[in-house]
């Protein structure tokens, strides 16, 4: 019997032998396959830097005219998806008086044009003309909660519901400015701030145009906000809105030789609160500080640590001067294998972090906003990518498949304008593009 088996077994043993070659080669095949296709999905077409005459052309496309006044026009996408036709035209009969105007030269196709645009923001402070403007932060401590208008809360909850049920967003807490107060005979100011919630920014400086009914009367809060200051932005302390403080900063890729500088732009997802399908940078909302303190009373360095944090978290490339654990957090929980993904594909370099300007956004009711930009050596595209991968919210944010009608939405078009004024006032930049004058 045994000798029948040892046979039998020294019969089959080279067909066992292709068996387990074939086996091995289905299963490298589906290995490669699957890379494959995880390689594809992730390395698309979609280019994350654009040169200054690519980013040139998609800004003059949505330049408009209206009783001889040139503005940049682009519909507001409110979260809950309904498109207002809120574009330049409209917010220049609410706000044309204090809007910011710039001076630009374009090559267009008929030559030089020079002309005048009204950009959607109000202007505080021009750091470009007075770098060394403070903002003072009054008490370090944020000792008082927000409370929203009952009226307003309200007149807002099934717009609320409807936004949390397709969008499911998390209502953190942000710090609110409260109050913004010109110092006499200097260009610094101080300001306070409260604790407010995310819910409470989409309830009003995200749904700003969307039509409530407000004390039995059909209105918005755009038209209340108008009652308060016709014609011009309420001062911080008398306004209802959140307000809550963002930061943006376009990143410029090897800044010092202009006829090869690259700046970041890519397409944001549908998924996001604002700006969906639009051209984005790295941007977002400041968090509360530890203990709801303030780390000292200069705005300007609490702001510059937050824009870091969001462009850490949204390409995976962080100072090298600064601790990666301070940025490289997961919100998702302690998870090992994440950690040392990001760990091993994340990149530090030399982040060179200069305010530009601190503003209020007209489209979103006065928001106030600080633009940076970023300035940092050359990176090569394929290592950019590693890192746009391995980042905590950059895939979760960012279309990484083109978006053949992205346009530049108003926060990236008005922050780009100000990086390039910035670039030709140290006699950089692309004049012969573009250039840019206040």
């Amino acid at each position: 019997m045994y000798t029948t088996i040892l046979d039998f077994f020294k019969l089959i043993y080279p067909w066992l032998e292709v068996l387990a070659a074939i086996s091995g080669a289905i299963g490298l095949i589906v290995l490669l396959w699957q890379g494959w296709k995880f390689f594809k999905k992730r390395y698309s077409v979609v280019s994350y830097m654009h040169s200054v005459e690519e980013i040139n052309m998609k800004f003059s496309s949505l330049l408009k005219k209206k009783d001889n006044s040139t503005f940049y026009s682009m519909p507001y996408q409110n979260p809950n998806n309904s498109l207002h036709q809120l574009d330049g035209s409209c917010l220049l009969d609410h706000y044309s008086d204090e809007m910011k105007q710039l001076t630009i030269q374009r090559k267009t196709e008929e030559g030089n044009e020079i002309c005048d645009i009204k950009i959607p923001y109000k202007e505080i402070i021009n750091f470009i003309d007075t770098p060394d403007a403070k903002i003072t932060i009054d008490s370090q401590k944020i000792e008082k909660e927000f409370a929203l208008d009952k009226e307003i809360e309200k007149a807002t909850e099934e717009l609320l519901e409807k936004i949390i049920e397709k969008k499911n967003p998390h209502d953190d807490p942000h710090p609110r400015m409260a109050s913004l107060e010109k110092e006499a005979g200097k260009d610094n100011y101080k300001c306070s701030f409260e604790v407010t919630h995310y819910f409470n920014q989409i309830r009003t400086n995200l749904s700003v145009d969307h039509s409530i009914n407000l004390a039995g009367k059909h209105t918005t809060l755009r038209t209340e906000e108008l009652k308060i200051s016709p014609k011009k932005l309420p001062e911080l302390s008398e306004s209802k809105l959140a307000n809550v403080v963002g930061v943006s900063a376009i990143w410029c890729i090897n800044p010092t030789d202009p006829y090869n500088m690259q700046f970041y732009l890519l397409p944001r997802k549908k998924s996001v609160g604002v700006y969906e399908n639009c051209f984005g940078m790295p941007s977002g909302d400041i968090e509360c500080p530890k203990d709801n303190t303030f780390p000292s009373t200069s705005l300007v360095e609490y702001l510059k640590n937050e824009i870091t944090r969001e462009f850490t978290e949204e390409t995976g490339i962080y100072d090298k001067n600064k601790d990666a654990k301070e940025y490289m957090k997961d919100n998702n929980g302690q998870n090992i294998f994440k950690k040392i993904f990001r760990n091993f594909l994340s990149y530090s370099t030399e982040l060179e972090v200069i305010p530009l300007a601190f503003l209020r956004e007209h489209l979103r009711g006065g928001k106030p906003q600080m633009f940076f930009i970023i300035k940092t050596k050359n990176i090569s595209k394929f290592r950019l990518r590693l890192s746009f991968w391995s980042s905590q919210d950059g895939p979760k944010e960012f279309n990484n498949e083109v978006v053949s009608d992205a346009k530049l939405s108003p926060e990236v078009a008005c922050n780009y304008l100000y990086a390039q004024a910035y670039l030709q006032s140290g006699g950089g930049g692309m004049p012969e593009f573009i250039n840019v004058s206040n």
